[in-house]
């Protein structure tokens, strides 16, 4: 029993320096975090400039044109129902007002974000204007892990997608490249060649949003059950146009969240070295040759001392840092559950989840 306290009194020593150390870095990266966000605003402004000054040529255009088009019909000789029809290129006009206005919407709904969850949840959404479904997925060590969905049926759970980036398709490939993968009509009639959805779209669009040269997060878009929106969105130029502009300012409002992106990783981190120390702690034991309930019993007490530890340290970031620890404790268990470290591990955190649903139930 001694030895059990001396060893926790050793880890809660050594978080305790961690943690004085987080508060450094905390306050090292707060200036940084100041030029960043300063920079995204800039950045942002510029970019809303340049799409007002687009809207306001768009609108200075309009009626020069149509004085052009009064002026060809009055001249033109020919009075057939054909000559009095619009001119070439009016439907183009009224398609790049109504791009444009879109991107205003976007880029000033993207600006509101408070968090990336936020801000990949308005990408989503903002997409979801050309094009019938779109997926949104976050780059993390070895997988894309999927977000966001807009435009799925009841049987696509986005969230529950994790794909290796060791896997080749057209979401890991935009990984490596950074730069935007499609697939026509014609590729996709090639089943390996195919999405990782179900369904035929016709075109089918993975797009990166990139900080400072890295992708973070991976947007799959196509136009599957393309009856839902006007005919032709998903796969004109336009579209995807619009697409690469909404992404793109994406990657530019995410220098104002590189911190918390920067927070996440670190705790994940810590997170995984506190159940790796549990896990040395458990072969230890089993060496030592203690029964399984013994064993069991300090686990529990490890994952208690585990958790402490954690909210400790991740009370100084907030809501961001809620969950991570379960978060990578389930990532375990999935891993290999046929480990009796991890089967041990499973049946603790299904008796904490029924204990907290008892008292959540008590609460009420």
């Amino acid at each position: 029993m001694a030895g059990e306290k001396g060893r926790l009194a050793i880890d809660l020593s050594a978080a305790q320096g961690e943690l004085q150390m987080a508060r450094a870095q905390r306050e090292a990266v707060a200036a940084q975090l100041k030029a960043s966000v300063a920079r995204a605003h800039m950045l942002g402004r510029s970019q809303t400039e340049r799409i007002g000054q687009l809207q306001d040529r768009l609108d200075q255009a309009r009626p020069t044109a149509e004085s052009e088009q009064q002026s060809t019909r009055i001249g033109s000789s020919d009075t057939s129902p054909a000559a009095a029809g619009p001119i070439a290129g009016d439907g183009d006009q009224a398609r790049l007002a109504s791009m444009v206005d879109a991107s205003v919407r976007s880029v000033e709904a993207l600006t509101r974000a408070s968090s990336i969850a936020d801000l990949l949840g308005a990408l989503a959404e903002q997409l979801s204007a050309e094009f019938s479904r779109v997926a949104v997925f976050r780059v993390q060590a070895d997988r894309l892990q999927g977000e966001h969905q807009v435009g799925f049926d009841y049987t696509t759970e986005v969230r529950k997608i994790a794909m290796p980036l060791s896997v080749d398709s057209l979401l890991t490939r935009v990984v490596g490249s950074g730069e935007m993968e499609r697939l026509t009509a014609a590729d996709l009639a090639d089943d390996s060649k195919g999405t990782p959805f179900r369904g035929k779209p016709t075109a089918a669009i993975a797009l990166p949003v990139v900080l400072r040269g890295d992708t973070v997060a991976v947007v799959y878009l196509d136009d599957w059950n393309q009856s839902a929106l006007a005919p032709g969105r998903g796969s004109e130029e336009s579209s995807v146009l619009f697409a690469r502009l909404v992404v793109r300012h994406a990657g530019v409002l995410f220098i104002g969240h590189a911190h918390e992106m920067r927070v996440v990783t670190e705790l994940r981190e810590y997170a995984s070295r506190l159940l790796e120390g549990a896990e040395q702690m458990y072969a230890a034991d089993a060496d030592a040759r203690m029964s399984p309930e013994a064993m069991r019993s300090r686990l529990d007490d490890n994952l208690a001392c585990a958790r402490q530890l954690f909210a400790q340290r991740a009370s100084l970031e907030g809501p961001v840092a809620a969950g991570l620890l379960e978060e990578q404790l389930a990532a375990k268990i999935e891993a290999d559950p046929t480990l009796p470290f991890v089967r041990d591990l499973a049946a603790l955190a299904v008796r904490a989840r029924e204990a907290e649903a008892r008292r959540a139930a008590e609460a009420c």
